[in-house]
This record gives C-alpha cells, structure tokens and sequence, in this order.
C-alpha cells in the first residue's frame, strides 16, 4: 500500500531586529535622495539667477553703451551754426529740450540723495519717481536721423516754407525736426497739415494747434538745403534707478519729447558713472571722474557699473544674486 507523505516547511517572520536594521538603511536611502534632489534643485535656481542676472546686465550695458556713443550728435552742423526758429514764448516751449544751440549733449548727477524726476506723459499727467538714493543719472541729448526721408527737388529758397521729402515720409504735423549739411542747420517745427506721406515739409509761423507744440517764431531757412542735406529728430533721454513696477529697483528711460517713461531693466539696485576726461583736447581721456568733478563738457567716454540681483530672495544663503557689471562707452562724435 503507498502512503502520501506530506512535507511540513516551518515558516519564521522577521525578527524585530531585522526590521529595525531594514526601516534604518530606508530611511538613509530617502534622506540621501533628498539631499541629492534639494541640492539640484539649489543648483538649478543658482543657474537659473545668474542667467536671469547676466541677461539683464547684458542688456542694461548695450542699451545705455549705444546711447553713450550716439550723445552730442546734431548733424554735420556744429551746434553753434544752427538756427533755432522754434518760439521761447510759447508755453509749451522747454529751453533743455527745444534748444540745440546750447544743449549739453552729455549731463548726469553723482550720487543723489532725495532727488525727484518729474515725468509727463502724452495725456499731461505729471509723475514723479524717487530716484533711488545713492545712485547716480545720466542724461543724452542729440538727435537721430530719420531713415527714409530724403530731400527732393525742387530745392526751395531760404524765403519759401516749404522743403519737399519724398511721399512716403513719415513726417506728422508738429513734429520738431532738424535739417543739417555741413554747413549748418536749422531746427524748427513741421506746420504741414498733410498727413504723413504728404511730400512736403512746412516750416512757416502759425498753422499749429494752441496746445501740445511749439510754434515757429521766425519762417526763413538758414540756407538752401539739396539732397545732401539730413533731417533728424531731436532726442533727450533721460536714465535713472527707481522703485520698480513689481517691487524692487529697476532702470528706467525717460524721453520727454515723445513723453514716456519707461521701466527697462528690473532688480538694477545700483548704477555708478564716472567720466573720461580729455583734459587736453589730445583725443583721449586723461582722468576718470564722477559727474561732480568732471567737466562733461570735455568728456569722450563713459564708465558704466551697474549692480544686477536676482528676482528670487533665496539663491545665496537666503539672500538673492547678486553681479556687478561694468563697461568704457566712447562717445563717437566727440572723439572724432
């Protein structure tokens, strides 16, 4: 006869200690992931800041240095040989902005302490920014040529009122405007009441609404101007560090002849200018100094240290990153 024989396997569990030993290497294996985790993750806001900042750095240089080296630019003419027809006693007149003849192409503050920049906008609301206490500004002026306008025939006389441009200038009634060849200049307001693309260039007296522009005072042209000649816009910009939109301190850009100000590069905490002085007329600067000390008017090139930090408060130990960037812009039409 066959039996069945049945095999009994004695089951055991873990002992306690097993367990403790088993939860410790897991609990090692967690705690090692997460520091592996929070250190990428540090890393990635470390790289991520310092993208942010040099960005911004990059760009707050380009734009300031392209504006350092087009300062003091008023055509061919030298200043002195323009003629301002523009009428000082009308109220929308404004001497630092509507006189070429003794403009100063290159003016900044050192180091400002309660200082204020009233800034008004194309609806006349007046806003003004606290610029951001120990900072300095920077003021340009000049002005732009305007691409796509040309000077055709036929070339009127110093008498006429007219100055013919190609049909398709953009050239809006009221709009201020300097003509130039090497020669000199004149620097009037446009009284065409066509619109743009009219053809025509209008520099008479009258002709001009009573508010939001400058009246002409006097209507004769300097000379005969031909194709050679160049007609520019007039430009002041004016930069400076304020409390910013979303918190902080940003650079901002203020142009009063097309009245906006603008925030241009956010979490700027400082900006430092010193000037390079051509003592001697050789060419080239002599010394560096800060706008108190320097005599700008002599001044061929500009030092930018601008202060950058990251928009994020915990990069670095708890606090945000932070760079400092620095450039040498040559004002191009003093060092000619």
């Amino acid at each position: 006869m066959w039996h069945k024989r049945t095999n009994k396997h004695t089951q055991r569990g873990y002992t306690l200690l097993e367990l403790l030993v088993a939860n410790g290497l897991g609990i090692m294996m967690i705690a090692g992931i997460v520091q592996v985790f929070s250190s990428n993750s540090q890393s990635i806001r470390v790289v991520d800041a310092s993208a942010r900042v040099q960005e911004s750095g990059r760009i707050a240089l380009d734009i300031l240095a392209k504006d350092i080296r087009m300062a003091d630019y008023w055509g061919c003419a030298p200043t002195g040989e323009i003629l301002n027809h523009l009428d000082n006693t009308d109220p929308d007149y404004k001497a630092d902005i509507h006189n070429p003849t003794n403009a100063a192409g290159l003016s900044g503050q050192n180091d400002v302490s309660s200082a204020t920049i009233d800034t008004i906008d194309a609806a006349g609301t007046v806003t003004t920014y606290n610029i951001t206490d120990g900072t300095d500004t920077i003021t340009f002026k000049g002005a732009s040529p305007l691409n796509g306008v040309r000077i055709e025939s036929p070339y009127m006389n110093v008498s006429a009122a007219t100055i013919h441009v190609n049909a398709d200038a953009p050239l809006p009634l009221g709009m201020v405007l300097l003509i130039t060849n090497c020669s000199g200049g004149d620097f009037f307001s446009n009284t065409s009441n066509n619109t743009a693309g009219g053809g025509n260039v209008i520099h008479s007296t009258g002709n001009l609404p009573t508010s939001g522009h400058v009246d002409n005072a006097i209507k004769n042209l300097s000379q005969t101007y031909t194709d050679d000649a160049v007609i520019s816009s007039p430009y002041t910009k004016t930069y400076f560090l304020s409390t910013g939109n979303g918190g902080g301190t940003s650079l901002y850009r203020y142009q009063p002849e097309l009245r906006r100000t603008d925030e241009i590069i956010p979490n700027v905490t400082d900006m430092q200018l010193v000037y390079g002085d051509d003592t001697n007329t050789d060419g080239s600067a002599d010394r560096f100094a800060d706008a108190a000390t320097a005599n700008l008017d002599n001044a061929i090139a500009v030092r930018i240290i601008l202060t950058i930090e990251s928009p994020n408060s915990n990069i670095v130990a708890g606090n945000p990153l932070r760079r400092e960037y620095s450039t040498i812009a040559t004002i191009r039409n003093r060092s000619l």
